[in-house]
């Protein structure tokens, strides 16, 4: 059975970070990151859809907003119908970069974030995997 592929069209988003907690006031930014981010969901349906979010974060302790901003986009943007791959990156100093993410994994779990799939990666070359030069 031959197997087809349709193009893939990858899209790179703005950071969706916000500032502070949620008991932070609101600011007129907050708002227009919001309308922008609607507004671009809506563009992607127009334009085919939406598949898989990949949403990046960076190695160390999960942040509040990293949370927030996942509720947000799965939960009310994507009313949870897109499945979410994590790629988790500056994983640098690690000698077996899963290591991370088999150590984190209960934290994802305890804030209910669901991802089908996990990527750690670096984007640093020739690195000696202890961190040494």
């Amino acid at each position: 059975m031959k197997r087809i592929m349709s193009p893939s069209r990858v899209r790179r988003t703005a950071s969706m970070i916000l500032p502070g907690s949620m008991a932070t006031a609101w600011t007129q930014a907050h708002f227009s990151m919001l309308l922008s981010t609607d507004k671009l969901i809506k563009e992607l349906w127009v334009s085919g859809g939406v598949h898989l979010l990949l949403y990046c974060i960076k190695t160390g302790r999960i942040p509040p907003t990293f949370v927030t901003n996942y509720r947000l986009l799965c939960d009310f943007f994507f009313e949870e119908k897109i499945p979410v791959a994590l790629i988790v990156t500056h994983l640098e100093k690690e000698d077996l970069m899963d290591d991370w993410y088999a150590r984190n994994e209960g934290s994802f779990d305890s804030h209910a974030v669901k991802c089908v799939d996990h990527a750690c990666i670096t984007a640093v070359a020739n690195l000696d995997p202890k961190g040494s030069e």
